[in-house]
Formats: C-alpha cells, structure tokens, sequence
C-alpha cells in the first residue's frame, strides 16, 4: 500500500505554488511592457519639413573605418571614389581640408568617375615647415577644370596655429604661384568679427556656424545661425560670404542646451536647407561622412556630424518621419527577450519570492539588459 501510494501521480501543484507563478509571470509581463513602451516613446517618429532640393554642398573628408589623418592612414584612391559616387546625387559641391595623403587627386578622381562636382580645394596649414609643401601641392592640384575655390587653411586663427598676419603672408605665396581661382580661409564667424583685417587677403570669406558648440537648443539653433551669417555680412558688405561650415551632430555630450541626436540634426538641417535656399546662401553641411577619428582629441561629437554613418548609410531621409534609432524595435525586442528569459529561469527557482521583490528583480535585469544594448548601440556608430 506505501508502495503504491509513493508511486501514485503527483497532482497540480499547491496553490502557493501556483500564485508564485503567476506573480512572476505577471511581474516580467509588466517590466517587458514597460521597456518597450519606453524603447517606443525614445524612438517615436518625428514629423519635420521635408527637403526635397538639392544640397549645396559637403564638407568631405574620406576616411574609413579605421584611418585618420592623425596616424597618417589614407583612404585609397578607391575608396575615396566609392565615397564621391555615394554623395553625387545629393550635391555638386564638396570642400576638402587638406592636399595630403592622396587627397590632392580628389578633383581629378572625380573627373575620372564622370562626376558633376566642384571642388573647394584645402590646404592644411598649422605653422610648421610642412605648410610650404602643402602649399605647392594644392598649387599643382589647383591646375583641375573642377577647382572653383582655393582654401588656405582652416580654423587655423581658432587654434592659435597662426596669426592673422602670417595666414595672410601664406595666403600672398600662394597668388605668386599662378593660381587662376579665387583664394579663402575658414574661421569660425566671431574670428572674422574679432580680425576684420582678414577679410582684406582673401576674396571669399569663409565662415562656420556651429550652434551646437555655443550650447544652443535645437529650436533656437536656425535662428541664431542667420543672425550670425547677417552680422558677418553687415560687418564686410559687398565680400562674398560661403559658410564652409554648418551642421548638428547626431551623438555627443550635451553643451549648454545643445544636444546631439540624429533628430536634432535632422530637423536642422532640413530647416537650414530651407531657409538657405530662400536666402540664395553657399554653404557646406557639416560634413558628409561620420569622423570618429577626431574623438580622441574634439570630444564623442566631433566624430557624428555627418549625414552619412561610418557605414555610408544615411542616417535619416530628407522627407518624412525621422526616428533616434533605425531599427530599434529589433533592439528593444531582443534586449526584452534576453532579460525575460533570464529572470525567469531564476525566479523559477525561487517562485516565493513577493510581487514586488520579483518586479524589482525583473526591472533590475531589464535596465542591465538594455543598458548592455546601448553600449553596442554606441560602438557600433562609433
């Protein structure tokens, strides 16, 4: 008889036992709805103007991943036409910064592509010896039908590289070198206001507006960089003005009020775009591709200021909907799935734990879990 009784069928569980579970149930159902809802509210879609025109043109700097100007690693001549024939149906304007590395062949190499764009030609200059041979370099490439501009450095009155008289000496060499096209330098917009003597070496004056260093909200931003644009050329009537800088990072530290997402940026840019094209304003986007080579010494925002991502893939459309993160809800599904199943094999085991035990063990886990996910989420678009 104990025999059969010990073999006998176990029955349902306890009730204990079952309310335990249920109570878990209920706690990862609630922690998983909660996630998601707030995955949804962060990335929920933004209705902006559309911009359906061209684009004036991009700042472009042809890195990949990988290279930087800093360790003297140049994209091949590849690359940099893969990089052209990526931009070219946006634009038919590009200013480069530098005459190094192979960059002097960029006008011809888009010649060679078959490509509408013009080039803004740069020459890096900062005070050192190197400069002269920068110097005859962007001379000899200046030789190309594309070359419309000649740049004599860049922000280098900014960084205390050179003074307003010796960027001005440079800038004389270089008419002695037969250059045929009209001569600039770039400088934010309050160098040019603080050293008016500037605008006498060159033709162009070339200005940056960058609201988002001067710790702007996004809504104020537009407003701020026409009045900027205004004071410059109220200060220098009759100069041509091309503004070689103008954008808003998609990913960076907060400065101030300005904070970097890929919908600020968006909604900028269509603005500027708008604006500009009613006002007939030259300018470049800040910039064409993501630089994440310029973290190390400007900061997580100097690498995330371009339209496009290190993988060459526009980071919003110019019309319709923008959201923060393509994607997310792959994201936001796989961070829940991960930490549901987690905290379930471990409640399992310790079904008597409480209701609100179990909800802040699943909302710890959770916050781990997407935690975790924002991490990849940030190395992946460094």
């Amino acid at each position: 008889m104990a025999a059969r009784a010990a073999a006998a069928p176990h029955g349902p569980p306890p009730p204990p036992l079952r309310k335990g579970r249920l109570t878990t149930l209920l706690a990862l159902v609630l922690v998983a709805a909660l996630h998601g809802a707030a995955w949804f509210a962060w990335n929920r879609p933004v209705a902006l103007p559309d911009w359906r025109g061209p684009i004036a043109g991009f700042a472009f700097a042809p890195y990949q991943r990988g290279q930087s100007a800093e360790s003297e690693d140049w994209p091949s001549a590849a690359q940099i036409a893969g990089d052209l024939r990526t931009i070219a149906p946006l634009t038919r304007r590009i200013r480069t910064y530098t005459v190094d590395g192979g960059f002097d062949r960029i006008p011809a190499l888009a010649q060679e592509q078959g490509l509408d764009l013009r080039v803004t030609l740069g020459a890096w200059l900062d005070g050192k010896p190197r400069d002269a041979a920068e110097l005859r370099r962007l001379a000899a490439a200046a030789r190309a039908r594309n070359v419309e501009l000649l740049m004599v450095g860049n922000e280098a009155i900014l960084r205390g590289d050179l003074t307003p008289a010796k960027l001005a000496a440079q800038i004389r060499l270089l008419r002695t070198m037969g250059v045929r096209q009209p001569i600039s330098t770039a400088e934010p917009w309050h160098v040019w206001l603080a050293h008016p003597e500037l605008a006498q070496a060159v033709d162009v004056i070339t200005i940056h507006l960058l609201p988002y260093w001067e710790g702007l909200p996004v809504a104020d931003a537009l407003r701020f960089t026409l009045e900027k644009y205004d004071a410059v050329a109220a200060r220098f009537p009759g100069k041509r003005i091309v503004v070689g800088e103008v954008g808003w990072p998609s990913d960076g530290r907060d400065i101030g009020a300005a904070r970097a997402s890929r919908v600020n940026q968006a909604a900028f840019l269509r603005g500027f775009f708008a604006e500009a094209e009613k006002r007939h304003l030259d300018y470049f986007v800040m910039e064409a591709f993501d630089q994440p080579w310029k973290v190390s010494f400007e900061g997580r925002a100097a690498g995330h200021w371009g339209m496009f991502d290190l993988d060459r893939e526009a980071k919003w459309p110019l019309a319709g909907m923008v959201r923060e993160t393509p994607g997310w809800a792959f994201w936001a599904a796989g961070a829940t799935l991960f930490s549901f199943l987690a905290v379930l094999a471990l409640l399992s085991r310790r079904p008597d734990i409480r209701l609100p035990g179990k909800l802040l063990l699943a909302g710890l886990a959770q916050a781990f879990v997407t935690g975790i996910t924002a991490v990849i989420l940030t190395m992946a678009g460094s």
